[in-house]
């Protein structure tokens, strides 16, 4: 059940996407015990990567201490710290091998279960697929509309703006402020009809059989 990475082969089905966990309760129950499963697998193995290297660091210390002693006089002690490390090391293999089988084998109940329920979860995938379908359609056809009436109403507005008034020639003279502005920014985005064809197209969206 693991490909050649060493990682769970395993795919499961995204039944809390699309709101399926009650109705398939056990296929649930077994995707959430391989992910818990496979989580600690990970983990053993870099704990024995680690416990590994700490027996390179427990020799050295057995080196030390039977030097001093050496150098004391005395017989070289015997190698605890490098037993102690090669336990741990022993350990951590054994709790990977577990770890690494009790995976596996939930993976292969996962998978059985996934297999059993195959035509059930792509006749539900169909219906989630047209209840999307439907509400994209509703929800685009209102944007469709909504988005024109807001285009439309400034072209009009623009159209209907009331002229500006005519200077009075009669009033005196006053000092005149010019105010120069900044050229004003050119709107970006994607032109109108562009919208409109993405939009209408989704308003037309359905499911296909496939």
């Amino acid at each position: 059940m693991y490909n050649r990475f060493g990682q769970l082969a395993v795919d499961p089905f995204p039944l809390e996407r699309f709101g399926l966990e009650e109705r398939y309760s056990k296929l649930a129950a077994l995707q959430r015990e391989v992910h818990k499963l496979d989580a600690r697998r990970i983990e053993a193995e870099r704990d024995l990567v680690a416990q590994r290297q700490g027996v390179g660091q427990a020799q050295q210390k057995d080196t030390e201490a039977a030097g001093k002693a050496l150098r004391a006089g005395k017989d070289m002690p015997a190698a605890k710290h490098e037993a102690a490390a090669n336990r741990k090391v022993q350990e951590a293999a054994r709790k990977l091998a577990a770890l690494s089988d009790a995976a596996a084998s939930a993976a292969q109940d996962l998978t059985a279960e996934q297999r059993k329920h195959a035509t059930a979860l792509i006749e539900d995938l169909g219906r989630a697929r047209a209840e999307a379908a439907k509400r994209v359609a509703e929800q685009a056809t209102t944007l469709l509309t909504d988005y024109g009436l807001f285009l439309d109403a400034e072209d009009i507005g623009k159209r209907f703006a009331p002229p500006a008034p005519v200077p009075d020639e009669s009033a005196p003279a006053q000092d005149t402020t010019f105010i120069i502005n900044a050229p004003r920014a050119t709107p970006t985005g994607p032109q109108r009809g562009d919208v409109e064809t993405v939009l209408g197209h989704l308003s037309r969206l359905e499911a296909d059989d496939g």
